[in-house]
């Protein structure tokens, strides 16, 4: 704690010590659990953005509609002409994934 007379009217200010930080993480855990609660779900939540990031495809490439999507634009009357024919155009933009090679017979059905 310190003492400051007041540049204004000089009377004493006391400033009080701020308070002392421990020496290393551990403790400073120990000491403030809350901050150290909220420090952690925070790290939590920015390791969940960042991967969810990595899996965003990049801005040139197109996504691919799964099977379902596809079935759905063609059961649909509106969707089913404008779905042919931008297949007519662009096929390689629906190409379908295919399946992984089941290698071992335990593995297949």
């Amino acid at each position: 704690m310190s003492i400051k007379q007041c540049e204004h009217c000089g009377k004493p200010v006391i400033i009080p010590d701020p308070p002392a930080l421990p020496g290393n993480l551990n403790d400073m855990c120990r000491a403030f659990p809350e901050l150290c609660a909220l420090a952690r779900n925070q790290s939590a939540q920015l390791n969940a953005i960042a991967k969810n990031i990595a899996n965003i495809p990049n801005r040139n490439e197109h996504p691919a509609p799964s099977e379902s999507v596809i079935k759905g634009w063609l059961d649909c009357p509106d969707c089913k002409p404008k779905f042919e024919a931008l297949l007519k155009e662009r096929p390689d933009l629906f190409a379908l994934e295919e399946p992984e090679a089941k290698k071992y017979a335990w593995e297949r059905d």
